[in-house]
């Protein structure tokens, strides 16, 4: 095997990714304090059980040397606050950020660092009403895969 794990390279391509596709704050990992109003933060879980981010590697089997393949999964969260109490504007900016972003996974052609890219099959959407407004917070990931 070449490589142990790309999960480095992949991250730092979707910081930049999402940076590009959306425009707004990207963070890379969780911080204590607060987040920006319209943020999005790379290797967030939707809960503390579990990691930011995932890999497993397997061997494809055929003709000659054997090739690894790294399937890596980057957890990450994007938020959206407003100050009125539109929710559907929030989860439709929300929404439209996501498609920016699942755009930008099918046209990205990164080289080494993935072969193929897209967002996982699962989001967790809450949206809560507050006294400032509405915040609209979805979990969602990315998985790439890689040849080591």
């Amino acid at each position: 095997m070449a490589a142990v794990t790309n999960v480095d390279a992949v991250t730092d391509a979707l910081l930049a990714l999402f940076a590009t596709a959306t425009g707004l704050q990207v963070e890379d990992g969780p911080s204590v304090g607060e987040v920006a109003p319209e943020a999005i933060v790379v290797g967030m879980p939707a809960s503390g059980n579990e990691p930011g981010y995932t890999t497993e590697v397997a061997q494809q089997s055929g003709y000659g040397q054997p090739r690894y393949v790294e399937t890596c999964t980057v957890r990450s969260m994007l938020t959206i606050s407003t100050g009125n109490t539109n929710a559907k504007q929030v989860r439709d900016t929300c929404a439209a950020h996501l498609r920016s972003i699942d755009t930008a996974l099918r046209v990205a052609h990164t080289g080494s660092v993935w072969d193929r890219a897209r967002l996982g099959q699962q989001m967790q959407w809450v949206v809560i009403q507050h006294e400032e407004g509405v915040t609209c917070t979805v979990f969602f990931a990315v998985e790439a895969e890689t040849i080591l």
